[in-house]
């Protein structure tokens, strides 16, 4: 099901649509891909069925994705959707562009959050020292999602 992301661009998204070659294809094309949101990495440490792939396009073309766990707890309908070293946003074949971060994250809350009533937990594949660590805490502080005192950070 595409779904219009709100802005005046043609952003669309698809969420559980998609096919691990399709997705395998796609992960070769971002410069922030990583093990943990290969298809093979998820479907082995949590279960494929526990999987959910998110792809968000402007014009057409792919701009963003996410992979994420979802741990539900079956009697009281609630659980959390894990995002490991995601989203994907940096493409390769383009500069780097903040707002489509902005926009994946957006689209995460919008899904997860406020849809399907999870927790969303976000391990961004950045560094404070990195050059995008300080505008991608930014932007997740806007979504409305916190830093939990408790994780340490990763280095």
């Amino acid at each position: 099901m595409l779904a219009p992301v709100a802005t005046t661009r043609p952003f669309t998204t698809s969420v559980d649509e998609i096919t691990e070659s399709e997705w395998n294809d796609l992960l070769t094309r971002f410069a922030d891909a990583s093990i943990y949101q290969t298809w093979a990495y998820g479907a082995v440490s949590w279960g494929e069925r526990n999987l959910s792939h998110l792809v968000l396009k402007d014009s057409g073309q792919v701009i963003a994705m996410a992979q994420l766990r979802i741990a539900r707890i079956p009697i009281l309908r609630r659980g959390a959707a894990y995002l490991r070293w995601g989203p994907l946003w940096r493409r390769q074949d383009h500069s780097v562009d903040l707002q489509n971060l902005r926009l994946i994250t957006d689209c995460l809350v919008q899904e997860y959050v406020q849809k399907r009533k999870l927790l969303l937990r976000v391990l961004p594949n950045v560094f404070s020292e990195d050059e995008y660590g300080l505008a991608a805490k930014k932007i997740l502080l806007a979504a409305g999602l916190v830093s939990s005192k408790a994780t340490k950070p990763y280095r």
